[in-house]
């Protein structure tokens, strides 16, 4: 029977990274702590990450050697985001944006502007074929009145006589009482719209506006110097004086209309006389850039309807008190 003790074998501890070996572990620990092996082994693993970054790819995918990283990048379709750049390029096109919102801003303010001179030209032209109407419609009224004066001789002398009375009243109102009365072109050609006159359109409208121009200026004005006078509201019969001559408004008071038309060109005069002076109207978003377009609204109401309703508003404060005439 075999009584000697077998050998315990032995258990080698060694660090390659530093050439160390031992039997004993507890030497081996402390090895591990030492200055010398924290040293070399960051430097180690320093090393290898280097050696290792150089075969990884920036999409993520890593090789041992840089054959498989160049063969890799050939086919690798992966584009980097570039943060610290990003933030500096969405500023640039956002500049940009707001250059091209401005531009944009003063091309819609120019094509407003050719909008406004074209609706002048129109009203220029209008004016231009109104005068020639005016012309054959003078006309047509003294043939209408001869016609007139010949039929009232063949009715009842009874009636004959009412309707003598009650013509020879008026016409010896308006042609003698008014003898001295402004014509309608002059009274038009004074009118100068004022600033206050296009706010009123802007804040109470077209309708309101307009009749406000004309009104004030009638008021302010001797009964009988006035070019335009209402003899029945009813019926809205309305006599004018043109040419030094008074002759009834007729084709439902065209005249009158025509009359209102060019006060309407006399608002876009204005209106544009104060942009000009006023160029932050220009800015669409200022102030006054806001107040021009909605005066410009305003003054593009007008219309058949929208003149006759000014017309029976004038009508009212120009009816004649035949009482005391």
């Amino acid at each position: 029977m075999d009584t000697t003790k077998e050998k315990k074998e032995k258990h080698i501890y060694s660090c390659l990274k530093c050439n160390f070996i031992s039997s004993v572990k507890f030497h081996y620990e402390r090895h591990l702590i030492t200055t010398k092996h924290l040293k070399d082994t960051s430097l180690i693993q320093t090393l290898e990450k280097s050696i290792h970054l150089n075969f990884k790819c920036k999409c993520g995918k890593e090789y041992k050697y840089s054959q498989g990283l160049s063969k890799h990048k050939k086919t690798c379709d992966y584009k980097p985001i570039e943060e610290p750049s990003q933030k500096l390029t969405n500023i640039e096109p956002n500049i940009n944006m707001i250059i091209d919102i401005i531009k944009e801003n003063h091309e819609f303010k120019k094509i407003l502007l050719e909008q406004n001179n074209q609706v002048i030209e129109l009203h220029k032209e209008n004016n231009i074929l109104n005068k020639e109407n005016n012309i054959l419609n003078k006309e047509n009224n003294k043939l209408i009145n001869k016609l007139v004066e010949k039929e009232s001789n063949t009715t009842i002398n009874n009636n004959n006589t009412t309707n003598n009375n009650q013509k020879f009243n008026l016409n010896f109102f308006l042609n003698e009482t008014c003898k001295d009365a402004m014509n309608m072109k002059e009274f038009i050609d004074n009118i100068k719209v004022t600033f206050e006159e296009l706010l009123t359109i802007g804040n109470t409208g077209f309708v309101n506006g307009v009749s406000d121009i004309f009104i004030k200026r009638l008021k302010d004005m001797e009964v009988t110097k006035r070019p335009i006078h209402c003899t029945d509201l009813k019926r809205e019969t309305i006599y004018l004086k043109e040419d030094n001559e008074w002759n009834k408004d007729e084709k439902e008071n065209k005249k009158l209309k025509d009359a209102i038309e060019k006060v309407e060109c006399k608002n876009f005069q204005s209106l544009n006389e104060w942009c000009e002076e006023n160029p932050e109207t220009r800015i669409s978003s200022s102030n006054k850039g806001e107040l021009y377009m909605k005066i410009f609204e305003k003054t593009l109401d007008g219309d058949e309807k929208t003149r006759e309703k000014v017309v029976k508003n004038i009508t009212k404060k120009i009816t004649i008190d035949k009482e005391d005439n």
